[in-house]
């Protein structure tokens, strides 16, 4: 749950250590794909890895601070 998911990807990127991986994942049914691809972009980390199955029903996608 994020209440503003901008600020809470912003703190992420704030508290994670250089070179720090964070896990963020997205529920299929809550957010369209482009929406969190947008929202993934605008935190400024880069992404390493993304899953998006349709057997767990939502995205993960694992990003360096």
């Amino acid at each position: 749950n994020m209440p503003d998911p901008t600020e809470t990807l912003a703190e992420l990127k704030r508290v994670a250590k250089k070179d720090g991986r964070v896990v963020v994942t997205g529920l299929k049914k809550v957010i369209p794909f482009e929406k969190f691809l947008d929202l993934l972009d605008g935190a400024n980390l880069k992404m390493i890895y993304f899953v998006d199955d349709d057997v767990i029903n939502c995205y993960i996608a694992v990003l360096s601070a």
